[in-house]
């Protein structure tokens, strides 16, 4: 739609041109009179003449069209609306038009006016509002100064967030978490199991706050919400962390961001901690204890079976190792024990009598676990080494006393005067019946005269007469009728003093040496 101004008057030869469809003719004359000229009309001479026109408008007549396609601000800095619209305008009354002042350029005062409306609206329009001017846009624009200068404007489309604010505020995220967080325990986790649903509720706060990423926001959030919650409790405090979880998780500081949030899951024990109460322990050990008997030891062999039974309990004792915890334990406890008894023949059996029953369980039981115990008791093997050898000693020593018990009671049978086992009864100390013997027999004249009886009967041999009489204090000397039988004697003495079991050997052990000194143990 143009508009051409023009100044003209009246003359008799010229004619006034005639209106048409598309075009329409406005007279103006210096009173402020208008006269419309269209529909293939012509302004006649006479009227010109008359009427004192002289100004024409020339409007070539058509619809006047155009579109606004751009973002306008909102009452915030941060929001944005896209606005799209197209209109098509018409005059409806010419002279409105002319008397407005638009001028030749009508499109551009439709442009602007148009825009300046959309502006208007849009810096109005909250986020809260935006429905319902969304809902009523373009209609809700005003159009009065319009139709005021002969126009009338049909206008069509939209208004919304831009593009990116769309996208923003229409994000719906799903986060999973899965992962160990700290107990109050130095070394030990909880195991957090999330699912989190969030999106935008409030694009104004959320834009203000500056954040570029819901999902990494809320995940770094939430990671640290789950740690301070998990950081209340020790590890043993399992079920007192699982109740109202997730709802005690603080999402304060997400909703303020203009954040809607979301979250099921659950708190458990971490791997590292269901490894642990899975331990079982089934082993054996051998060790030496001290006995009541200083430098005397028992030996003790312990099979240890056990198990966690009440993991709260166990949890909350915090043991390192199961398996070292109990092996200490029962090693302290038997330690205790063996102390209490003696290695003697009847400690022994003592102490292996209920021996289990001896083991006190309620260090166990306290820390939850189920342990059974068998312990076997033996002495150790340098004391039963040591038993050995002196048992040898000992049996060997008896052997010697009972050699020489038969050398003693050989000896006695030379004396018919005293019974020998007599002397034996009375003289249990090899030693003291040494000394009675020659006490007693040393100078008995009836002890010489029983060996000389023994002697002529053949009793006895030479080498036998002579050593007798030598221990009561007598020499002999046998004869030669005696001798051929003396050597031969002496022949069977020599042989039998090799095999160190002879009356004569003891006969010469006798004499020979010192027998008051002489000790027979």
């Amino acid at each position: 739609m143009n508009i051409k101004k023009e100044s003209i008057k009246y003359s008799f030869f010229s004619k006034e041109p005639f209106s048409s469809q598309s075009s329409i003719f406005v007279y103006r004359n210096e009173r402020g009179q208008y006269r419309v000229v269209e529909g293939g009309e012509q302004l006649t001479n006479t009227e010109l003449k008359a009427q004192k026109y002289n100004t024409r408008y020339t409007l070539e007549f058509g619809s006047v069209t155009g579109q606004i396609t751009q973002e306008f601000p909102s009452p915030v800095t941060e929001i944005k609306y896209d606005v799209k619209l197209d209109y098509q305008c018409e005059v409806i009354d010419p002279v409105l038009l002319i008397k407005s002042g638009i001028g030749e350029d009508v499109k551009g005062f439709l442009q602007e006016h148009i825009y300046n409306q959309v502006l208007q609206l849009s810096t109005e329009c909250s986020l809260e509002s935006l429905p319902s001017v969304k809902e009523a846009f373009p209609h809700n624009l005003d159009f009065s100064l319009i139709k005021e200068k002969g126009l009338e404007v049909q206008v069509k489309g939209e208004l919304d967030l831009t593009g990116t604010l769309r996208n923003i505020a229409d994000q719906q995220v799903t986060i999973d978490i899965l992962g160990e967080f700290p107990s109050s325990d130095v070394k030990e986790n909880f195991e957090v199991t999330a699912s989190i649903d969030c999106k935008v509720e409030d694009l104004t706060t959320y834009l203000k706050s500056g954040i570029t990423s819901l999902k990494e926001f809320v995940t770094k959030e939430l990671t640290l919400q789950f740690r301070r919650l998990t950081e209340k409790y020790f590890i043993y405090q399992l079920e007192e962390a699982q109740e109202g979880f997730p709802n005690k998780i603080n999402t304060a500081n997400i909703r303020a961001k203009g954040i809607g949030v979301y979250i099921t899951g659950e708190v458990d024990l971490s791997s590292a901690v269901k490894r642990k109460l899975s331990q079982q322990v089934n082993t054996k050990f051998e060790r030496e204890y001290p006995s009541a008997d200083t430098g005397r030891n028992f030996e003790i062999i312990t099979t240890i079976y056990a198990n966690i039974q009440d993991r709260k309990k166990y949890l909350k004792s915090n043991i390192p190792s199961l398996e070292q915890f109990v092996k200490d334990e029962v090693d302290i406890q038997l330690r205790r024990i063996a102390q209490q008894y003696s290695t003697k023949p009847e400690g022994l059996e003592e102490i292996r009598n209920d021996m289990n029953k001896k083991l006190d369980l309620f260090e166990f039981e306290i820390k939850g676990l189920e342990v059974n115990i068998k312990a076997s008791v033996d002495l150790s093997e340098e004391l039963k080494k040591s038993i050995r050898t002196h048992t040898d000693n000992v049996e060997t020593l008896d052997r010697q006393k009972e050699l020489k018990n038969k050398e003693l009671e050989e000896l006695l049978h030379l004396f018919n005067g005293t019974p020998v086992d007599y002397l034996f009864a009375l003289y249990d100390d090899p030693k003291e019946l040494k000394k009675y013997i020659l006490n007693e027999h040393k100078n008995s004249m009836a002890s010489k005269q029983a060996l000389k009886d023994k002697y002529t009967n053949g009793d006895i041999d030479d080498i036998q007469f002579r050593r007798g009489m030598s221990i009561l204090g007598d020499h002999v000397l046998i004869g030669n009728e005696t001798s051929n039988r003396m050597r031969l004697e002496e022949g069977k003495a020599a042989e039998s003093n090799n095999n160190g079991n002879s009356f004569a050997q003891s006969a010469t052990i006798l004499a020979d040496n010192n027998i008051e000194d002489e000790d027979f143990n």
